[in-house]
């Protein structure tokens, strides 16, 4: 079974960036549960604070909320790092992954929802992008609360929207690493440097290029060891 991946970014430039992260960034605000980043460790939201060059007083109780979110996690994914680490590491990736490169408003997302119609065809799915990290041991715990909070369309398009739609992986990596523009949304103040580093990949060195690969391949392996969603 191959995977469709969507990376309706990958071809965009700087410019465009305002309009849209305006709609992104009132999706994420919908519910202070629903932030994208709310499932990740501890570890990892530091170091997007860190990076990001800190919250802003306003934001501060609303950033500690959803870090404590993501403390209701660390056994979920702790569970599934100690079950899947030798399933990842062992597991092979027979079919390569379809990739959807276009600009913001092209009919990426339609043609994603489309293709992944197919039985043979599989994708990430919001519930994986979100939770990358536990949501095969803990999706079915998980997924009830995302889709309570959830809206049923996207604001920015009125598209169906729900755990089981095809999503960005980009979220997965951004939630898994550093090594994802993604952050740029809740830190704008880096969004242009992020944006070269992690979209144009200026300045990133060999050793980061490969560690985001590796991302990549885990996100890859964690969807195609997933049931599909119906």
């Amino acid at each position: 079974m191959a995977l469709v991946a969507k990376s309706a970014i990958r071809l965009s430039y700087w410019a465009g960036f305002a309009e849209e992260g305006e709609r992104i960034i009132h999706l994420m605000n919908l519910q202070n549960l629903l932030h994208p980043a709310s499932p990740v460790s501890m570890r990892h939201w530091l170091r997007m604070f860190r990076n990001g060059g800190g919250v802003d007083p306003g934001y501060r109780g609303k950033a500690a909320f959803v870090l404590a979110v993501g403390l209701l996690t660390v056994h979920l994914r702790r569970l599934e790092k100690l079950v899947y680490c030798r399933k990842l590491r062992d597991l092979e990736i027979r079919h390569p992954p379809i990739f959807i490169l276009g600009h913001w408003r092209t009919g990426t997302t339609f043609l994603h929802n489309l293709l992944t119609q197919d039985p043979n065809l599989a994708c990430v799915s919001t519930l994986q992008a979100f939770a990358p990290e536990c949501f095969l041991c803990g999706g079915h715990v998980i997924e009830p609360i995302m889709s309570r909070l959830m809206p049923r369309t996207r604001p920015m398009d009125n598209v169906p929207f729900g755990t089981a739609v095809p999503q960005e992986e980009e979220f997965a990596i951004c939630n898994m690493s550093p090594y994802s523009f993604y952050p740029g949304w809740y830190f704008p103040r880096k969004m242009p440097e992020l944006f070269r580093k992690y979209v144009l990949f200026e300045g990133l060195s060999t050793e980061e290029l490969a560690e985001w690969a590796e991302v990549y391949r885990k996100v890859i392996k964690k969807a195609t060891l997933a049931p599909k969603q119906a």
